[in-house]
């Protein structure tokens, strides 16, 4: 990690955002760190290393791009399930409106605990609104019908929070 850092040059490359100052905060903070760091963190936590629980809440808090890409490699390329049980796991709590697209896939794996965090990782998009039910309608639905009785335990939950939501409850 740098001694000093060159706000400038990090401005330039994060594009000089300057409406969302936490998002900004969080892409610069994990440009600052680097994706090699930011990838030893997520191993940290995949093998459960002495200091994972803070590895995991720095990377929970930033989001950071590097990692949400290193867990699905993990996840799509690792022969070991209990890695790629324990990528989707991680990814569910650090994903981003980026990650929807994966939510179908990972309800689709034979896997049980995988389906279920996908339905979680579904879940921790809407709860903190990094995106709007309208954007994953099919995921919603797959969840409410899907054979495995844990993923439809938390569409329930979802159900339940997004009507407190619509009608200010």
């Amino acid at each position: 990690m740098p001694g000093e850092i060159d706000w400038a040059a990090l401005a330039e490359r994060l594009g000089g955002k300057r409406g969302d100052v936490p998002a900004t905060a969080r892409a610069a903070l994990a440009e600052v760190l680097g994706t090699e760091a930011i990838e030893a963190a997520f191993e940290r936590c995949l093998r459960r290393d002495p200091g994972h629980e803070v590895a995991r809440a720095v990377l929970t808090w930033l989001r950071p791009v590097a990692a949400v890409k290193y867990g699905f490699g993990v996840y799509r390329q690792e022969g070991a399930l209990e890695r790629r049980r324990r990528a989707v796991e991680l990814l569910a709590a650090l994903g981003d409106a980026s990650t929807a697209g994966w939510i179908g896939e990972f309800l689709a794996d034979p896997d049980s605990s995988i389906q279920a965090d996908g339905a979680a990782l579904l879940d921790h998009l809407l709860w903190n609104f990094l995106i709007e039910p309208d954007e994953v309608e099919f995921e919603l639905r797959s969840i409410r019908e899907h054979g495995n009785a844990d993923v439809r335990a938390r569409a329930a939950k979802i159900r339940a929070y997004l009507a407190a939501r619509d009608y200010g409850e």
